[in-house]
C-alpha cells in the first residue's frame, strides 16, 4: 500500500498541485449539481469551458497536467458523462442563436472525425483559438474536451507493416503527441507503446526488439498534409507496450512516436457454459 505523507510535509508544489485539482473538481461538481437543480437557468456549457480556459492559460507545469488529470477523471466517469451528453442535448433545444450557450453546442457539433482504423472522435466543448499561439505545442492553443469511441476490429489493413496479426485487436498506426493531454478510459483497456525515431537504419536494426526492427518508414512534417518533408527513419524501443485501463497524463516531446492497442475481452468458456445453463433452464 502507498501511504500519502502528512500534508505537513508535502512540498510546495505538491501543496499548489492540491489547490488546483480541488478548485477543478469543486468546479465542474458544482456545474452538474446546478443543472440539476436549476435547469431552466443553467448554462452548463458555457461554465465548463470556463473551467477549461482557466485551465489552458496556465503556464506548462506540473500543476495544470494534475488540473487536466482532474477534469478528465470528475468528468469522465460514466454517469457524469452521460449527464453532459443530456447537458449539451438540453442546451441544444432551449438555447435560441446568438446565445454563447448555442454557440459553443454548435461549434462543438461541428468538429466530429471518424478514422479508418475504428476511432470515432465527438466534441464536447472547444475553446477558441489563441492567434498568438504560433505551434501546436503552445501553451495557449485551442484545447478541446473530447469523447473517443474505439471498436476493435480483428482485421485492418494498417498492419501491412507488421510480420504478424492480432486477433481482436485494433491497431493505430504509429504517430506523434507534439503536445500535452490527459485521458480516462470509460471502460475496456488499451496498451500503449512508446518509440524515438532513428534515422540510423543499422543501429536501430541492433538495438530494436520490437515488431518494427528493421522496419524503414517515411517521417513526415505534422499530421495532415501537405508535408513538405520526408525522410526514411526507424522505430527504437523506448517502452514496451504498457496497458492501462484508468487514467494517463502526457507531455510527451515532438520526437516521441506512440503506437495503441485497443484490446477486445474474450468470454472464458465458464462464462460461455454458465450463460448455456441459464438458457436451458429457461
Amino acid at each position: 500500500m502507498i501511504r500519502r505523507p502528512p500534508r505537513s510535509t508535502l512540498s510546495s508544489s505538491s501543496a499548489a498541485s492540491d489547490v488546483y485539482k480541488r478548485q477543478t473538481r469543486d468546479a465542474l461538481v458544482q456545474i452538474f449539481e446546478d443543472w440539476q437543480q436549476f435547469r431552466e437557468d443553467a448554462t452548463p456549457i458555457t461554465r465548463v469551458r470556463a473551467v477549461m480556459d482557466r485551465l489552458r492559460t496556465m503556464p506548462q507545469s506540473p500543476e495544470r497536467r494534475q488540473a487536466m488529470v482532474t477534469m478528465v477523471r470528475t468528468i469522465g466517469t460514466p454517469d457524469r458523462l452521460a449527464c453532459y451528453l443530456e447537458m449539451q442535448l438540453d442546451s441544444d433545444l432551449r438555447y435560441p442563436e446568438g446565445t454563447d450557450e448555442k454557440y459553443l453546442v454548435e461549434k462543438a457539433k461541428r468538429y466530429k472525425t471518424v478514422s479508418a482504423f475504428g476511432h470515432c472522435h465527438m466534441a464536447l466543448c472547444k475553446t477558441d483559438k489563441d492567434e498568438r499561439a504560433g505551434t501546436l505545442g503552445a501553451p495557449h492553443h485551442e484545447w478541446s474536451l473530447a469523447f473517443s469511441v474505439w471498436k476493435p476490429v480483428s482485421s485492418s489493413f494498417v498492419e501491412s507493416v507488421t510480420k504478424r496479426h492480432l486477433d481482436n485487436v485494433l491497431i493505430e498506426p504509429p504517430h506523434k503527441h507534439p503536445y500535452e493531454f490527459a485521458s480516462k478510459i470509460v471502460k475496456g483497456s488499451m496498451r500503449q507503446s512508446v518509440y524515438t525515431l532513428d534515422s540510423d537504419g543499422d543501429k536501430q536494426a541492433a538495438s530494436s526488439e520490437e515488431r518494427y526492427k528493421g522496419v524503414a518508414l517515411t517521417c513526415v512534417d505534422g499530421a495532415w498534409p501537405p508535408h513538405e518533408k520526408r525522410e526514411e527513419c526507424w522505430l527504437r524501443v523506448e517502452l514496451k507496450a504498457v496497458s492501462y485501463t484508468h487514467l494517463r497524463a502526457h507531455e510527451t516531446p515532438e520526437h516521441l512516436v506512440c503506437r495503441l492497442l485497443l484490446e477486445k475481452k474474450k468470454k472464458t468458456n465458464k462464462q460461455k457454459e454458465q450463460q448455456q445453463q441459464n438458457a436451458r433452464k429457461k
